[in-house]
Order: structure tokens, then C-alpha cells, then sequence
């Protein structure tokens, strides 16, 4: 997976984070209840500060990689929202999203990658994915198929999992999320029409936590060389 379609998937699985039922009315209002807790969860959330892990998995070859860091989160007005993760294993990276951009630094190689969130189609799919992030319950609905899965344990605690299939066109063919009892999104999978997958999962989770200004006023070195 290039580097570019990287950030996007990353992204898109990041704000999963943070629908027509063809089911019976006891599972409907089970997923009913799900969103609304979500939803409340969305409207409280002020910010977070977690330990981060993702796993790309390459169909073709069957090899995954995994890299891990920590991410921190704050909510914007409308459909933005500061995004920071620092990357640490196995090596140094830089992703922040605010006002609308992104910037991408790999410190080993001195590189960055720029672009508008809005840009999907030329750089990146942050734009549908940082959507989510603000995402209301009626917003989910009216663009995905909502499924609820059976439920399954992380960390020796029970969490609800739940499919979303686009309704629209999307550069993914669904998305899964892992949601815990306080209706947070802990864990999240982006599966690709080629069956490559892009799995995020928070942990050591901080919620409401006041986070410093220069987390997102972060800049790469002047030096770095612009790519793209």
C-alpha cells in the first residue's frame, strides 16, 4: 500500500473512532440503543489522548504490518477536527490534520506529504473519514447499512461490534467498529474492495483531558523535502 493511500485509510479507520435494518425489532432497538449511547458520547467528547496500533494487511501476499505510537483528538466545529498521531514503531512518523489540511512527516527519510483534507480524490480520503468523526446517529444511517454482530471481548471486557456498509460510493467496501459500553469506538477495520484490510485499535484511552496548544501547532523541520 503507497504511502498516500496509507494516510487515507489510517484516517478513515481513526474516525470511526470517534440505515435501513433488515433485522428484528429486539436486535433494532439493541442498535438503536448502541447509537444513541454513541451519539451521547460524541456530544461529551472534549478530547482524546491514547496509545495507538494499526495493522495493514496485504491480501495479495498475505503479509501484514503493524506500527503503533499514540494519537491525540480534539473535536471542531462542523466537519473538522485536530488530528495528531506520532508514530513510533518501528519507525518515526508524523501525521497532523487541522483546519482543513494534513501534513504528513517521516522523520527518517526527512520527508513531508501536504494537502487539503478535502482533496480526497487527488492526496488523500481523510475528508470521509474525518466526516465521521462528527458523525450524528441520523448522519450514520443515512449514509450506511447499519449490522450488528455478535458481541466479542477485547481487553477481557465485552464490546458491541457493528458493520457499517456504505450506502454511497465509497473507496472501501465496509467498515467495522468494536464499541465499548460508554458507546466509544475502541477499535475500528476499513476492508478494501480487494479485500486489503486497515485495522486501528485505541488503548490506555484519556478521555477529557486538557491537551496543549503546541500538540497541534507541531510543524516538521523547515528543511524537510516536499513530496508530491
Amino acid at each position: 500500500m503507497n504511502k498516500i493511500k496509507q494516510i487515507g485509510f489510517f484516517a478513515i479507520a481513526l474516525t470511526f473512532f470517534f440505515g435501513a435494518f433488515a433485522v428484528s425489532n429486539s436486535t433494532a432497538q439493541v442498535l438503536n440503543d448502541i447509537l444513541n449511547r454513541m451519539d451521547k458520547h460524541k456530544d461529551a467528547l472534549q478530547s482524546i489522548e491514547a496509545d495507538v496500533a494499526m495493522t495493514e494487511m496485504d491480501s495479495t501476499i498475505g503479509i501484514s504490518d503493524t506500527k503503533t505510537g499514540k494519537t491525540y483528538y480534539v473535536p471542531a466545529k462542523g466537519k473538522n477536527a485536530y488530528v495528531r498521531i506520532d508514530w513510533t514503531k518501528p519507525v518515526e512518523e508524523t501525521l497532523l490534520v487541522k483546519n482543513g489540511k494534513y501534513i504528513l512527516y517521516r522523520k527518517r527519510i526527512n520527508q513531508k506529504f501536504e494537502g487539503k483534507v478535502s482533496d480526497s480524490g487527488k492526496n488523500t480520503k481523510t475528508n470521509s473519514a474525518l466526516d465521521f468523526m462528527n458523525m450524528s446517529k441520523s448522519e450514520l444511517r443515512n449514509n450506511y447499512s447499519i449490522q450488528k454482530l455478535d458481541n466479542e471481548k477485547i481487553d477481557g471486557a465485552e464490546v458491541w461490534h457493528l458493520k457499517l456498509t456504505p450506502k454511497g460510493k465509497k473507496s472501501y467496501e465496509y467498515a467495522e467498529i468494536w464499541v465499548d459500553g460508554d458507546g466509544m469506538p475502541i477499535q475500528a477495520n476499513i476492508v478494501e474492495k480487494n479485500k486489503d484490510y486497515t485495522k486501528v485499535r485505541l488503548s490506555s484511552i484519556k478521555k477529557n483531558v486538557k491537551i496543549k496548544a503546541e500538540i497541534f501547532n507541531w510543524k516538521p523541520p523547515s528543511n524537510a523535502k516536499l513530496v508530491g
